[in-house]
């Protein structure tokens, strides 16, 4: 089995919350509706994103290269971060990535 390495291709430092125990949860709107997901990790270019359990049916039919809008939902920082535009990149499972469009400043 060949393993994946992305780290390697990555261009940014990922924060991963779960390394800190933070179980996040934000909201993704695709298609008109809004799903309920858990930020694993974030970076300037991008974040890795699990489905709610009751979101899931809604995860599987995530398509790459969808355009979608994330609430990060953070309740201190920055007010740019909200409704931060997005693209799919890949999806696996109940997990998926996606990339800002435009990258954080």
């Amino acid at each position: 089995m060949i393993q994946d390495n992305f780290d390697d291709r990555r261009k940014h430092q990922r924060i991963t919350l779960k390394a800190f125990a933070m179980n996040h949860s934000c909201k993704v709107m695709a298609r008109g509706e809004v799903i309920g997901v858990e930020l694993i990790d974030i970076s300037p270019g991008g974040a890795r994103l699990k489905c709610a359990e009751i979101a899931e049916k809604h995860c599987q039919d995530m398509e790459y290269y969808q355009n979608v809008v994330l609430d990060p939902c953070f309740t201190s920082g920055p007010r740019g971060l909200r409704s931060i535009p997005a693209i799919i990149r890949w999806a696996g499972g109940v997990e998926f990535g996606v990339q800002f469009q435009p990258e954080l400043t």
